[in-house]
């Protein structure tokens, strides 16, 4: 009997997050996010107050919150054979996430970042192996493709030819090895994406203008092609433009514990809400409450919610809404 119809497919690489949280006493003069510099003291050992480590990975994160949200799912990643492809294929599994497009392989060496985590925010280290990246034969009303490592040109010139050919909606989060290595290729897949997600900094490196003004960057990234074009601001929230008119909207309240993720659970959000075909002004504030709910806890996915979840929370905050930018 053939499997049903997904809604959608996260295409990416997964990876084994280590977070290591640092005691702020340890951090010497010059730290912090005004200076845009994490100062520790070097050739010398420095302890940590928390070792933890998650499931991560911009593909595997947005995955798991579509399928919390109710959304029938599935991701195509690679992973090594060893430990670490096993420990990230199991959560695949107990997430709910479909695994038939997961290539698993002894010849490939897992994912892997440390974060280190102070001031409620982070600094990532991380590793990505090569990887045959080739896309599968496969069906879904939706693909959302995000981060990839080197070797990626193939899959991209191949996703192109799908969407177009499947008449399949793309989303696309454009991952920073891509935003600095081959900004055409980017803007190739902007021409074709339904929905783009950015922040500010990326906005202006992919329509090569630095000015700081939201309506223009939205615009901007409008005529390269994106239907809908959602920017996130951080903690000031994010503007949306789907063609027609702009919209803004704040973050939602929350105690900030640890940013890691907060993207990609608003996009997860915002886009679960989209293919449930609620208007952008709706889904953003999916997107914001979900967010919220993930930077209140250490570590990717602990705080990703269930539709009731983000729903109760709106209706609890009817005031909370996105207003005309």
């Amino acid at each position: 009997m053939p499997k049903s119809r997904l809604d959608v497919i996260t295409i990416g690489d997964c990876t084994l997050d280590h977070y290591l949280k640092l005691d702020e006493g340890l951090l010497l003069k010059g730290s912090g996010s005004r200076s845009g510099r994490l100062v520790l003291a070097y050739s010398q050992k420095t302890p940590v107050s928390e070792f933890l480590f998650f499931p991560g990975g911009n593909a595997l994160n947005t995955a798991v919150g579509f399928s919390r949200l109710g959304l029938k799912t599935a991701i195509h990643t690679y992973l090594g054979a060893g430990h670490d492809g096993e420990y990230l294929y199991d959560r695949i599994l107990k997430e709910k996430v479909d695994p038939r497009f997961v290539v698993r392989s002894k010849d490939l060496e897992t994912d892997k970042s440390v974060i280190l985590v102070t001031h409620g925010d982070r600094t990532v280290l991380s590793f990505h192996s090569q990887k045959p990246y080739r896309l599968p034969s496969m069906r879904a009303s939706w693909l959302y493709l995000t981060s990839l490592g080197a070797g990626y040109e193939t899959l991209y010139q191949q996703v192109s030819a799908f969407i177009k050919k499947a008449r399949v909606r793309l989303a696309y989060n454009p991952g920073s090895r891509q935003l600095y290595d081959s900004i055409a290729s980017v803007r190739r897949m902007v021409a074709t994406c339904d929905l783009l997600f950015v922040n500010l900094e990326e906005a202006q490196v992919i329509t090569g203008k630095k000015a700081k003004d939201l309506k223009l960057q939205l615009a901007s990234l409008h005529r390269l092609g994106a239907k809908k074009i959602i920017v996130t601001l951080g903690p000031r929230g994010a503007s949306c433009f789907d063609g027609t008119k702009f919209w803004r909207v704040g973050a939602f309240p929350a105690r900030r514990v640890d940013a890691t993720g907060a993207g990609d659970s608003f996009a997860a959000g915002t886009c679960a809400a989209l293919i449930r075909r609620r208007p952008i002004q709706e889904a953003v504030l999916w997107g914001s409450v979900n967010a919220a709910s993930e930077i209140s806890q250490v570590g990717v996915q602990n705080g990703l919610l269930s539709r009731a979840r983000i729903e109760l929370q709106l209706r609890r905050h009817p005031s909370f809404r996105a207003r005309s930018l």
